[in-house]
């Protein structure tokens, strides 16, 4: 086997051959300890993930002298998917209450961020509108709803008919598979072992091939295979070899992740339709702008900075306020306050108290894809399956790390890399130390599926916490450990 990784300075691509655990592009590069050398927890999830913990002793996950935690949960986007989570812009909140506002299954720490503004470094979007964005171009992990395939799983229900019997089929190639159900199972599974059934039967060319009164987890090569739980595993087992079943599947839609990164687009426009100015920023404060019309909502707590020209927009749409000079207006319940700076305070004289006007937070993105939800991220860990982690400077210190990994079976992975020893902070304990470097942690998302990942913030904000048992405990750390409040953060919640 081989591993390319690009290192950022040069771009250049270096192939190494050897195992996982072999020394990486340069001699100053961690080695990847292999996965098989830790101890290893896994507990299920809500809608049939896992979450995994592989811990190192002390100095053997990597140089340094601590012990590591590789942590990672692993879900199907047919059940699961992600959404940012945030404070009021300005300020932060505990990690714990980020998740819940959620109902996370698992929560973990979300974009970089300024420490002195709270403000993430990217922008946020949800129901493809944005909720945040600075001036300048972000780097974003985007969400949006594709077509579901029998690669990636389709959830979805359909009827198979057999004689006068009808069943309901509710979805093809699903990894979940509970309660009184029948998934069909093809040669795309990504699996070569099936979840457990309770029978099952083979179809291939619309004829009983096989009946399984007990059920069978051997993935069919040809043809479907129907596996049944629950009630409905009885009336299966009723189904006769050489008999005729007739099957469609059904259609389905599935979220999916991209890297990507975007700029605002958004126009505030009158009842005309007129575009009155663009929106270069949302809710985003900075010391001073050169520039722009910047849009802040009742979800930006505090004054907005003061614009060349300021106007007041209620919950209605109606301008309440104009202020030619620009005015530190404070944000109406539901409503917008627009400060226009620099050449934008012209647009103002299109303003008028009295008029209605529409506020289009639109986007516009580097690769054309439109997207649901975006978020902030940081460095590409693994494109199409090659590890492209950089190996230098900061990347290969040994530290804390988070990141999002997914694959082309609908799979998602979210991950940290912790432990170490405990770390002042502000005079308040937190694990500073021990983790994995960048590429460390991309080798190890590779070896749980993982064909693409990126980084999210890391350091002392990184924290994994899980809804287990109905309760969020800290995973990636002894639960109980002081957690560090973050203004953005990023959780996998149920479909």
């Amino acid at each position: 086997m081989f591993r390319a990784v690009a290192t950022v300075s040069t771009l250049s691509l270096v192939i190494v051959f050897g195992s996982v655990s072999s020394p990486a592009i340069a001699a100053s590069c961690e080695v990847t300890r292999s996965l098989t050398k830790a101890s290893k927890i896994t507990d299920p999830l809500e809608t049939g993930g896992t979450l995994s913990r592989f811990s190192f002793r002390a100095g053997q996950g990597n140089s340094s002298p601590y012990e590591s935690r590789f942590t990672v949960s692993k879900t199907n986007l047919n059940f699961t998917t992600l959404t940012p989570t945030t404070a009021p812009y300005l300020r932060d909140r505990s990690q714990v209450s980020l998740a819940q506002g959620a109902n996370a299954i698992v929560h973990v720490n979300g974009d970089f961020f300024d420490f002195s503004s709270r403000m993430p470094y990217s922008a946020i979007a949800r129901g493809s509108s944005l909720a945040y964005s600075p001036q300048a171009k972000s780097r974003i992990l985007g969400i949006r709803t594709v077509t579901a395939s029998s690669k990636t799983g389709i959830r979805g229900k359909s009827v198979a008919t057999w004689g006068s019997k009808k069943f309901t089929v509710t979805g093809v190639n699903l990894p979940l598979l509970s309660g009184s159900t029948i998934v069909a199972y093809s040669s795309a599974y990504s699996s070569p072992t099936l979840p457990t059934s309770a029978s099952a039967i083979l179809v291939s060319s619309g004829k009983v091939k096989r009946v399984y009164p007990n059920g069978t987890s051997i993935r069919p090569t040809s043809g479907y295979l129907f596996a049944a739980t629950g009630s409905a595993a009885t009336s299966l087992r009723k189904v006769t070899v050489g008999s005729t079943f007739k099957f469609k599947a059904p259609s389905g839609k599935i979220p999916a992740l991209s890297r990507d990164s975007l700029v605002s687009s958004g126009v505030i426009s009158n009842s005309s339709g007129k575009a009155l100015t663009t929106i270069s920023a949302v809710n985003f404060w900075a010391s001073g702008y050169s520039s722009g019309a910047v849009i802040f909502d009742d979800s930006y707590d505090a004054t907005p900075p003061k614009g060349a020209a300021t106007a007041v927009i209620d919950s209605n749409g109606l301008v309440t306020k104009v202020s030619t000079r620009g005015s530190s207006s404070s944000i109406p319940s539901g409503g917008t306050v627009v400060q226009l700076y620099g050449s934008a305070g012209s647009d103002i004289a299109g303003f008028a108290v009295g008029a209605k006007v529409s506020i289009n937070r639109s986007f516009k993105t580097t690769s054309g894809n439109s997207y649901d939800t975006v978020f902030g991220i940081g460095s590409t860990l693994i494109s199409k399956g090659l590890v492209v982690a950089p190996c230098s400077g900061n990347s290969d210190t040994v530290r804390p790390r988070t990141a999002v990994g997914w694959d082309d079976n609908g799979n998602v992975y979210v991950a940290t890399t912790t432990m170490g020893r405990d770390w002042p902070d502000g005079g308040q304990g937190g694990y500073r130390l021990g983790g994995s470097t960048v590429h460390q942690m991309a080798d190890w998302l590779r070896d749980q599926g993982a064909t693409n990942a990126v980084s999210l913030d890391g350091g002392g904000s990184t924290t994994m916490l899980a809804k287990l048992g109905g309760t969020y405990k800290r995973v990636d750390l002894p639960d109980g450990v002081w957690i560090r409040w973050i203004p953005i953060g990023v959780a996998l919640i149920s479909r």
